[in-house]
């Protein structure tokens, strides 16, 4: 009897650790579907200008929505929208002093630079910590002294042309406005009426940001001899050297 109950109770034992590595080995109940993934509308820049204009149309001192839709104007170079838009904000909110920036945009890109930094300069009264209206007045004056300058020198270079500094200096404000056949002009003139190392290093420098590394080489090499020591120049040949050995994509 005692062995059998023994027996009995190994039994019962094995059959529960069975049970127990079978839950073990059987797969998971399936998880409970999920719902399918809700598709959102893509709004085009076109809807975007609609819904704006309904809202202004129905509660016309929403200037948020003017200046988001502003700026949906300014990026297609719509400027004379812009600019209604950008001047309204500012009688409705005449801190908002991103308006003021804005509409100056507006105003240069339209050629009116006068325009442009009277708005701007009013928004520094309104916030004299504006550092984008601050920037954007330096930058428009930086921009008037180097045509004023470069002006000048074109209309005396034309009357004495036997001048390799002016040249020089024609070809740097050329450089900066990113004219670069005149500035390659200009400092080739520099450079035939007086050799010297940083005349040629500039056109060297303007023909390799422009592609032209074997003209770069050249001009770069000429510089050199005249002034052999100079680290700057042999950087900068070393780079057109190599640049001249990669194969252009596609070739």
């Amino acid at each position: 009897m005692e062995k059998k109950i023994l027996y009995t109770t190994s039994v019962l034992l094995a059959i529960t650790a069975g049970i127990a590595g079978w839950s073990l080995l059987k797969p998971p109940p399936p998880k409970p579907a999920k719902d399918p993934p809700t598709t959102r509308r893509e709004y085009t820049h076109q809807d975007r200008k609609q819904i704006l204009t309904a809202m202004i149309e129905k509660d016309p001192e929403l200037w948020r929505e003017r200046y988001i839709l502003g700026g949906l104007y300014l990026q297609e170079m719509d400027f004379d929208r812009a600019i209604e838009q950008f001047k309204t904000i500012i009688k409705i909110s005449p801190g908002m002093i991103r308006a003021y920036n804005a509409l100056g945009m507006c105003y240069l890109n339209l050629g009116k630079n006068d325009k442009a930094v009277a708005v701007w300069k009013k928004a520094l009264e309104i916030d004299p910590e504006n550092k984008s209206a601050r920037d954007l007045i330096a930058r428009v004056d930086g921009v008037e002294k180097r045509t004023g300058e470069r002006r000048k020198l074109e209309v005396l270079l034309e009357e004495t042309p036997d001048q390799p500094k002016k040249w020089f200096k024609l070809g740097e404000i050329y450089l900066k406005e990113k004219l670069y056949d005149r500035a390659i002009s200009a400092l080739k003139k520099a450079s035939e009426l007086e050799p010297d190392p940083d005349y040629l290093y500039q056109l060297g420098y303007t023909y390799h940001i422009t592609r032209d590394y074997n003209l770069a080489e050249q001009a770069l090499s000429a510089a050199l001899v005249l002034d052999p020591q100079n680290e700057k120049i042999k950087r900068l040949l070393s780079d057109s050297k190599a640049k001249k050995a990669v194969p252009p994509k596609g070739s």
